[in-house]
C-alpha cells in the first residue's frame, strides 16, 4: 500500500444540479438575502453565545421563504412575504431589546411599545430608527428578487423546517 493512503477512498464533492446551473446573480441575490435576514441575530451574537440558536433558526426560516418563494404561485408567494416581514420584524425587534436594554424581551419593552415611545425614539434618534425601518422594508420585500426556479423538496420538507425555524425562534 502506497504512503499515505491506508486504504481511504477519495470522494467527489459535488453541488446539486440546482447550484451547478444557477447564474452569479442567482447565487449573489439570495447570498445577500440570507446576510441582510442573519443580521440581527448575528449582532446578537454579541451578547450570548447561546443566541446560535436564534442565528439557527433564522437561516432554517430564510430557507422557508425561499422555498416558499420558489414554489411559485400567488398562495405560496403570499405566504412567503407574510412570512419573511413577520419574522424579519420579530428579529428586528429582538435585536432592538438587546442594544437598548441589555435583555431580551420581557414585561418592560412591551409595556413601552406604544406610539408615544415611538414618537419619542423618532425625534431622539431618528437616523436609526429611518434605519431600522428602511431595514425591515428592504429585508421584507427581499423575496421578490430571489429566482424562483429549479426542483423544489417537498411540501413536508417545507412544513417540518418551517416549524423548527419558528419553535426555536420563539
Amino acid at each position: 500500500m502506497p504512503a499515505g493512503h491506508f486504504g481511504i477512498r477519495r470522494v467527489r464533492l459535488t453541488l446539486p444540479e440546482r447550484l451547478r446551473n444557477a447564474t452569479r446573480k442567482q447565487v449573489a441575490v439570495t447570498t445577500l438575502y440570507y446576510c441582510l435576514y442573519l443580521t440581527p441575530a448575528a449582532m446578537a451574537l454579541a451578547f450570548d453565545a447561546l443566541f446560535s440558536v436564534w442565528v439557527f433558526s433564522g437561516l432554517l426560516l430564510a430557507t422557508t421563504v425561499r422555498w416558499l418563494w420558489a414554489c411559485g404561485g400567488i398562495a405560496g408567494q403570499m405566504t412567503a412575504l407574510m412570512l419573511n416581514a413577520a419574522t424579519a420584524l420579530a428579529n428586528l425587534l429582538l435585536a432592538v431589546s438587546l442594544q437598548v436594554q441589555g435583555t431580551v424581551f420581557n414585561f418592560e419593552f412591551f409595556f413601552h411599545a406604544d406610539w408615544e415611545t415611538l414618537a419619542v425614539a423618532w425625534r431622539v434618534m431618528a437616523p436609526l430608527f429611518i434605519g431600522s425601518c428602511a431595514y425591515w422594508f428592504l429585508v421584507s420585500i427581499w423575496p421578490c428578487l430571489l429566482p424562483a426556479n429549479g426542483p423544489l423538496p417537498k411540501r413536508r420538507a417545507i412544513g417540518i423546517v418551517a416549524a423548527v425555524g419558528v419553535c426555536l425562534n420563539v
